[in-house]
This record gives structure tokens, C-alpha cells and sequence, in this order.
């Protein structure tokens, strides 16, 4: 016992309370700098929903500008009686088609990219994005378009994000769109336009 306090005696006290303090600001810093990272990561979330709820709601509001293109399509569509045929005389609804593609290709950028969550894009837009997309392959439109290889790329990869979000929403495989579920969607998309412009 006498040996052991003679030994702790001769222990330099100073340093063991350098290193002790040494090692409490190395804790200090590395608790710091984990609150910092959690700091900057909940500003980024904070920041990216904000500008996701912006990105969204405008393409709402853009998406709503296209009824008259959604009215036409349909009307087109029905009135020729284009969902009983296996071809497709693209021409006829090209111009308003078109511009309905364009915007659900431009989604698709969007969310490739990382700028706006799929689960986001399909509570907004699902049901209308895999009606025209299931249109758009049923026609093979991609090849109609005269520019298969530049238009409308991001479409795959938009209906792939949505239908991931679909089957994990549903827990089991998602069901396709048959031609008489997409005659029912563009007579609901002919009709909402027409019962709009009544109101």
C-alpha cells in the first residue's frame, strides 16, 4: 500500500489534468460538430420543402392551365373513336398532346434531378400522369413523334418513380390500364371541361 501511495506521488498531476482537458475539448469538439452537421442538415430539409411546396404548386397551377389541351385531347380521342383502333393518326391530336407530354416531361426533369420528392408529384398528379402515360405507350407515341430519341425522355423515368411510389403505397403490384379504363378517363377529362365552362 505504501509503495502504490509513493507511486502516485510521483506522478506528474499537472499533465494527466492537460491530457484530461485535451481529451474533454476533443468530446466537446466532435459534440459540437455533430450538432452543427444536424444544425445545417435540418436547414437543408427545411429549405428543400420549401422549395418543393413553390416547385409543386406551380406546376399545379400550370397543370390546370392545360385544361383546354385536356378538353381537346379527349374530346379528339373519343369523337374519332381513336381507343378502338390500334393505330393512331398522331397528327390529329399532336398539337394539344403535346403540350401535355411536355409538361409531365418536364416533372419528370424535375424529379430525376432531385428537386421535387415522387411522393410529392404523385399526390398531385398520379392519376392523371399514368393515364396519359399508358396512352403514350399504348401508341408507341414516342416513335410518332418523329424525334424518339429527344422527346419526352424523362417520361420512363417520372412513370418508374411514380409507379414505385404506387406499389409501395398498394403492397402489392399495381394493376394495368385497360382501354376502357382510358376511354372513362377522357370522358371525365372531356366532361370536367365542359362542366367547368358552364360554371
Amino acid at each position: 500500500m505504501l509503495e502504490f501511495l509513493i507511486c502516485l506521488c510521483q506522478w506528474d498531476w499537472t499533465a494527466i489534468g492537460t491530457l484530461s482537458l485535451a481529451i474533454a475539448a476533443f468530446v466537446t469538439l466532435g459534440v459540437q460538430l455533430w450538432q452543427f452537421k444536424k444544425l445545417r442538415k435540418d436547414e437543408s430539409e427545411r429549405a428543400f420543402k420549401n422549395s418543393s411546396v413553390t416547385l409543386i404548386t406551380k406546376f399545379d397551377k400550370d397543370f390546370n392551365k392545360l385544361e383546354d389541351c385536356r378538353f381537346e385531347v379527349s374530346n379528339v380521342i373519343l369523337e374519332k373513336k381513336i381507343l378502338d383502333s390500334d393505330e393512331l393518326d398522331f397528327k390529329m391530336i399532336e398539337y394539344w398532346v403535346g403540350d401535355i407530354f411536355d409538361f409531365f416531361d418536364t416533372l419528370g426533369f424535375f424529379v430525376r434531378e432531385g428537386y421535387i420528392k415522387a411522393e410529392v408529384v404523385h399526390q398531385y398528379f398520379y392519376h392523371w400522369f399514368s393515364h396519359y402515360y399508358e396512352f403514350y405507350k399504348l401508341y408507341n407515341i414516342k416513335q410518332l413523334s418523329g424525334y424518339p430519341e429527344t422527346t419526352w425522355i424523362n417520361l420512363p423515368i417520372l412513370s418508374k418513380h411514380l409507379d414505385d411510389v404506387e406499389v409501395k403505397g398498394l403492397s402489392e403490384k399495381k394493376s394495368p390500364i385497360s382501354k376502357a379504363m382510358l376511354k372513362t378517363f377522357f370522358e371525365e377529362e372531356a366532361w370536367d371541361e365542359s362542366e367547368q365552362s358552364t360554371i
